[in-house]
């Protein structure tokens, strides 16, 4: 893909270690991602997870992922993805 416009695409995505004492949500839960030029996520959005536990080891897990940039014009640049899970 050098150089062709395209989104984001994940490279590594660790799984989260939950503790035995989380709460884990029922269905689909959406997290929102703040992905770098560099590919790195910089902020991971799972407020919708209503137990602290849980939240925190998504956050963790999903704060080590790494991507190809999203390209506009063949350069990298920052952009927000929403990443559905099911539980």
């Amino acid at each position: 893909n050098k150089g062709a416009d395209h989104a984001a695409e994940p490279v590594s995505t660790p799984k989260p270690v939950f503790k035995s004492t989380a709460v884990l949500p029922k269905g689909e839960v959406v997290v929102t991602l703040t992905i770098e030029p560099d590919g790195t996520v910089s902020a991971v959005d799972a407020s919708n997870v209503a137990d602290d536990s849980a939240r925190d080891s998504l956050v963790e897990a999903m704060s080590g992922w790494l991507f190809l940039p999203k390209l506009k014009s063949g350069h990298p640049v920052s952009n927000y993805m929403q990443v559905p899970l099911n539980f």
